[in-house]
């Protein structure tokens, strides 16, 4: 995980990025939401305890390779808006002062379910 960003009291995203030689990056956005889970703050060690613990629920909301694109680093993540006003997830990497390397920049619109 490389980047994380609240999106209220109980919702976060998240990327996962990983490398695989002869593969590439392969990048994925996360909704992960805390609701319901177990606050473990004052748990001094999961595999020791008795007590229930009920995990956050995570759902894949975003598959960089899945979508026909070729990221590279990506390690930073915002919303913003876009040009016309919409809101915008806004993707970004360095090229890590590397030749084979490329410095990226995605933006997402983000759609809203109806109410």
């Amino acid at each position: 995980m490389s980047e994380i960003i609240a999106l209220d009291g109980h919702r976060l995203l998240a990327i996962e990025r990983s490398h695989a030689q002869g593969v590439g990056n392969n990048v994925k956005i996360f909704m992960i939401d805390l609701d319901g889970a177990t606050d473990i703050s004052a748990i001094a060690s999961l595999a020791n305890t008795d007590q229930r613990v009920i995990p956050v629920r995570k759902s894949q909301v975003l598959d960089l390779r899945a979508a026909g694109l070729v990221p590279h680093n990506i390690e930073s993540m915002a919303i913003g808006k876009a040009k016309d006003g919409c809101d915008a997830l806004i993707l970004g990497s360095d090229n890590n002062f590397s030749t084979s390397q490329k410095t990226q920049f995605y933006v997402f619109e983000i759609l809203r379910r109806p109410q």
